[in-house]
């Protein structure tokens, strides 16, 4: 069983660990916010502009790079997932003979 200052470390390392990751990705959506033409600076910006996020979009064509990544992610995942749901079928029935016969 482990014991509460074990667990009070192991949350504390989680906590540690789980910053060390975030705050990277909140510096750079803060950067993301700032005003067009504004120097990149990992602080707080002086108003939140979510039209850039608007002009990368418009800018980098990204309307269709989502429509051929969900094209190409849909005729993976689905015949994927039919298949692995036949799989565990037919092992379940036991269609597939035992290998373990000598």
């Amino acid at each position: 069983m482990i014991d509460r200052r074990e667990q009070a470390l192991t949350y504390a390392m989680l906590g540690i660990f789980s910053l060390i990751a975030l705050v990277p990705i909140a510096g750079i959506v803060l950067t993301a916010l700032q005003a067009p033409g504004q120097l990149a600076t990992f602080g707080e910006p002086s108003g939140f502009h979510l039209s850039n996020f608007a002009k990368a979009w418009d800018e980098g064509n990204f309307s269709s790079y989502l429509r051929s990544s969900t094209i190409v992610a849909v005729s993976v995942v689905v015949p994927e997932t039919v298949a692995a749901s036949a799989g565990t079928e037919i092992v379940a029935v036991g269609l597939v003979a035992s290998t373990s016969q000598v």
